[in-house]
């Protein structure tokens, strides 16, 4: 009777720390809010909106300026994300990783804006923010794992016709890897976009007529780095323990797939 025992033993160790910080300001929004005529060229009067009409700028009597700014605001969020692992080893599930997310509005100037009368002519120059999205993000992680794999089997005559009836050889075959690895990440990504307007308006024949010229530059940047370093030590064993004057020549082969031992 042949005899199989085999004996599998996983220790995963991960330290992990990452963090995102996200930032943003939607100034058209609050802009229309203040007053759809930023937004809506057909309701647009003054200062109010005159990047898209500048006809709106009839309504000036003689000068009038306008600012408008928005306050910052911050949130934190700590949660976990969760990886499966479930190929290293059936025992193995998930690993669950902290994170910390924040999240902030950038406060600051959306809208500044001055015009004025000059002999029937409304000139005016407006700044207005665009919308904004930044991210920053940092990573690091230094997983170590311990495998161990313990085969034992004991060959009879049932596998081996030379091995006399009653006679048995155990055979111990060990397996032991030891391996880590240090990863660390971090990145920087922003898009913006700002305007700068300058308008001229005047009435001619009883219609509203206007002019403008707008620059938009649009800033998109980003950056990302990473490190990998890691290493693994493996090392394995085969005894074998022969009856009375037997000679074995023994050999085995394992193979691996996915981080499981599949056959021996």
């Amino acid at each position: 009777m042949s005899l199989l025992c085999c004996f599998l033993c996983l220790q995963l160790d991960i330290d992990v720390d990452v963090s995102a910080n996200i930032y943003y300001s939607y100034s058209s929004s609050n802009l229309f809010f203040i007053h759809p005529g930023f937004a809506n060229p057909s309701v647009s009067r003054g200062l109010l909106g005159f990047s898209l009409n500048p006809a709106a700028l009839n309504n000036i009597e003689s000068a009038e300026i306008m600012a408008s700014g928005t306050s910052a605001m911050r949130a934190e969020l700590l949660t976990e994300f969760a990886i499966p692992f479930d190929t290293l080893a059936p025992i193995v599930d998930t690993v669950e990783f902290p994170t910390e997310i924040s999240v902030q509005q950038v406060g600051g100037l959306d809208f500044f804006g001055f015009s004025m009368n000059i002999r029937g002519w409304k000139l005016g120059i407006g700044f207005q923010d665009g919308d904004y999205i930044g991210l920053d993000f940092s990573g690091s992680s230094t997983p170590n794992a311990d495998y161990a794999f313990d085969y034992e089997y004991t060959l009879t005559h049932a596998d081996i016709t030379e091995i006399p009836e009653g006679d048995s050889i155990p055979v111990n075959i060990s397996l032991e890897a030891e391996g880590d690895l240090s990863f660390t990440a971090e990145g920087v990504g922003a898009f913006r976009t700002r305007s700068l307007v300058f308008a001229a308006a005047h009435t001619l024949f009883g219609l509203d007529a206007g002019f403008g010229f707008q620059m938009t530059p649009v800033s998109i940047v980003g950056n990302f780095s990473s490190l990998f370093n890691g290493s693994v030590h493996s090392g394995g064993s085969v005894s074998v323990e022969a009856v009375q004057d037997w000679t074995i020549d023994a050999s085995f082969e394992v193979e691996i797939d996915a981080d499981s031992i599949l056959e021996c």
